[in-house]
């Protein structure tokens, strides 16, 4: 864990702790207020200032967008720096899940919001590198709670050659024992690419999309186990059952992929998205703009009115109610 738990009423510069909402590798989550603002507060230790260093290099040359979490501000508490986010109080997308149970109508519009948080990374030549359901947070939206991409630690600028294709792996595992103790004691690198098993290889724009396409079929298949390091239940991908053991699915073929997939999965269309995002060859993975794309033809839209078109709409009405009330005055 990244922080020494904050109770309630502490505060950290002009920031006051109110609850905590939430909880993962990143650290403790918490609901925040400064006047009459809320706000989301994440913590990292200052012994980790590189990953401080790069995350804060990241949001703050990203272009704001909805579905990726906003960087306000920053505050030091102790040995700890304190992100201060956009609120994002409804907590982490696992959470959220393992709780509410949605169904998978319901499940798709979240998907939606999550491969266009991951299309503006990659315009914007951002390799994520850590998507799981623990680094997906959800704000409250009009109709139903909003999807963003979290937690940009382990985030990385993409080549432009070939479409944004590659980065290099500093993540290798076969030279860093630390680094593979690490990788090999968290619950998100459950949710990595192909790509990771092979150190000479580089995580890709196409990597993120592996990551994004177990996160969908983990969100219907809904496999909770109880996680010792983190001491919550965790959202994990499904894999196959061999009489040799269990494999997970970045090392299955793309047959055994569409099995456990058709298993899991109800709609045809998010069938064939999902197959294709797990494709183990990575050049043959849809791009986040293809997947954005594919996704508009059947995930129903939400039925919220803008609030521009509200406000444009009440000014309206009350210019309406003026010249009816001027009129009548005049008449009479």
């Amino acid at each position: 864990m990244s922080d020494v738990p904050l109770s309630p009423g502490t505060c950290l510069g002009n920031y006051h702790v109110v609850r905590a909402v939430g909880r993962g590798e990143f650290g403790t989550l918490y609901e925040s207020r400064r006047g009459r603002g809320s706000f989301t507060l994440r913590g990292k230790k200052v012994d980790e200032q590189w990953a401080v260093d790069n995350e804060i290099s990241m949001m703050n040359g990203l272009p704001q967008h909805t579905h990726v979490t906003t960087f306000l501000d920053s505050v030091a508490h102790g040995n700890t720096i304190y992100f201060v986010l956009e609120d994002c109080n409804i907590g982490t997308l696992n959470d959220f899940l393992i709780k509410e149970k949605p169904p998978e109508q319901f499940l798709q519009s979240l998907m939606f919001d999550m491969a266009k948080g991951v299309f503006h990374l990659h315009r914007n030549k951002i390799v994520h590198r850590d998507l799981n359901p623990n680094n997906v947070l959800l704000s409250a939206g009009n109709h139903r709670p909003i999807c963003k991409i979290f937690n940009l630690s382990l985030a990385q600028y993409g080549n432009c050659h070939n479409q944004l294709d590659s980065v290099p792996n500093v993540l290798d595992i076969s030279t860093h024992a630390d680094l593979h103790l690490f990788l090999t004691t968290r619950c998100s690198d459950k949710f990595w690419p192909p790509e990771i098993k092979d150190p000479g290889d580089s995580f890709r724009f196409a990597s993120d999309i592996f990551s994004l396409g177990l996160i969908f079929l983990s969100m219907v298949s809904l496999r909770v186990k109880h996680d010792k390091y983190l001491s919550k239940d965790i959202i994990y991908p499904p894999t196959v059952k061999r009489s040799s053991g269990v494999t997970p699915l970045f090392l299955c073929s793309l047959q055994d992929v569409k099995e456990v997939v058709a298993s899991i999965v109800n709609s045809a269309a998010v069938q064939d998205l999902v197959c294709g995002m797990l494709h183990p060859t990575h050049g043959k993975r849809p791009q986040a703009g293809q997947l954005v794309a594919a996704m508009e033809t059947f995930v129903a839209p939400d039925r919220s009115i803008p609030i521009g078109f509200i406000v444009l709409l009440s000014l309206a009405v009350l210019l309406i109610v003026v010249i009816v009330t001027w009129k009548l005055t005049f008449d009479y």
